[in-house]
């Protein structure tokens, strides 16, 4: 005969009749523990996650000071008062747009009949300005809106895959990319002979940034034991050509290819 289980359990005659009820118990106190977790609001399992990368900051291991004051103003002025008062199972992509669409409305609307979505995040804003913050009495940015998106998606992100609340995250894909992204940065071409030739018969510049060689800029070429000058690599750029305003007397965009002798200085078109 097995023994008990628990204190007060009776006692079973096979060990499985004791394992089974084991489960059974075990079983109980998951659902238990799962159904208090999805009565937590967003706000509140937004503080929960807030303290703990604090914690974690002081620790030395979590995210820098500035960070974490930016997190905290975003839940305090768009996320709490926007959606923090719903419980985290019944957040969805509906109402998250509808934050973001209330966001934009800010400094943009006027009058008494605005959505209440609307009108918390007003008046979350008055009171951090009654206690000293000053904010733009411009529209909200999209780079603003983007940060705030952000910071709700790590903490649903969270919820699925750390507290298994959520199923998955009802913030991915609400805001999506307007494409293009930031441009790669142009590489520059060095005046080669054979540019600088084409140059001359065609008056096409072959990229917005040219570079002179060293030779072109009057230092002469490196020969062991004779100077104690290193070598400069090919290529390698010898300053940026100051802008227009910053040279008297030039007229025009500074892209020509270099005269023997002349200055170094990175050239650029611009356009």
């Amino acid at each position: 005969m097995v023994g008990d289980v628990s204190p007060g359990s009776a006692p079973y005659d096979t060990e499985k009749e004791c394992k089974k009820e084991l489960a059974r118990i075990l079983s109980q106190e998951i659902d238990v523990a799962h159904e208090i977790d999805r009565k937590i609001t967003l706000g509140d399992y937004l503080e929960k996650r807030h303290a703990w990368r604090v914690s974690e900051a002081q620790a030395g291991t979590g995210l820098k000071r500035r960070t974490l004051a930016t997190d905290r103003e975003i839940i305090d002025l768009y996320l709490k008062p926007g959606l923090g008062h719903l419980k985290l199972v019944k957040v969805t992509d509906q109402r998250i747009r509808d934050l973001y669409a209330a966001i934009r409305m800010i400094n943009r609307t006027e009058g008494e009949r605005l959505p209440e979505i609307l009108r918390r995040l007003l008046q979350a804003r008055a009171v951090k300005q009654r206690d000293g913050s000053m904010y733009s009495n411009r529209p909200v940015s999209d780079a603003r809106i983007r940060r705030i998106h952000a910071v709700l998606t790590g903490a649903l992100n969270d919820a699925v895959t750390l507290d298994k609340i959520l199923l998955a995250n009802p913030a991915r894909g609400v805001l999506r990319s307007r494409g293009g992204g930031r441009k790669a940065r142009k590489r520059p071409l060095l005046w080669t002979d054979e540019r600088v030739a084409h140059w001359l018969i065609t008056g096409q510049v072959p990229a917005k940034v040219m570079v002179w060689t060293p030779v072109q800029c009057g230092v002469p070429r490196f020969q062991p034991g004779r100077s104690a000058v290193p070598p400069v690599a090919p290529g390698r750029l010898l300053g940026h050509a100051p802008r227009r305003t910053d040279r008297p007397g030039t007229t025009g965009p500074q892209h020509r290819p270099p005269p023997p002798g002349g200055p170094s200085f990175a050239t650029r078109r611009r356009g």
